[in-house]
């Protein structure tokens, strides 16, 4: 809570009697007396009001619009039973990543046999999300108040 204060200014006056020559013979000899003023001036604190702060939260539904994507990967097996000497190495032809899975087979001879090949195609689609969101926002209530008014409260957001 926040406190405001206004200051009041008191003022002291005091009035002396300063002499001043007169002739004997002037008829206000003995009734003329002139005053002189001197101010003296303090100041003090005084409480004018009180501010209070008050918050809230406010919840309010807001519609999204956007566009996801997604990608996925389409697998096909494909058979070779080919013989090869060694592991062929795991390759790309265009947007298919080709990886060689092979096996040992037992003959007169061993030899590395091509099983088959797995082309991987990478694909991308793309489609619209809509939904309502829920979300929050907070709100600040300020009040001011004071001995002669009432509470002017204002809403921010």
């Amino acid at each position: 809570m926040s406190h405001h204060h206004n200051q009041d200014i008191e003022l002291d006056v005091e009035l002396e009697a300063v002499p001043i020559a007169i002739p004997v013979d002037h008829p206000a000899y003995n009734t003329l007396k002139l005053l002189t003023e001197e101010l003296a001036v303090s100041k003090r604190e005084v409480e004018a009001g009180k501010v209070r702060i008050e918050r809230t939260t406010k919840t309010y539904t807001e519609p999204v619009d956007l566009e996801l994507r997604r990608t996925s990967a389409a697998v096909d097996r494909v058979p070779i039973n080919l013989p090869v000497d060694e592991v062929p190495a795991i390759r790309q032809d265009g947007d298919v990543i080709i990886v060689p899975v092979v096996e040992e087979t037992v003959e007169v001879t061993r030899r590395l046999v091509l099983k088959e090949e797995i082309h991987i195609r990478v694909e991308e689609s793309t489609e619209r999300y809509h939904d309502d969101v829920e979300l929050h926002r907070q709100e600040i209530q300020v009040s001011h108040t004071n001995s002669e008014s009432n509470d002017n409260g204002k809403v921010f957001s």
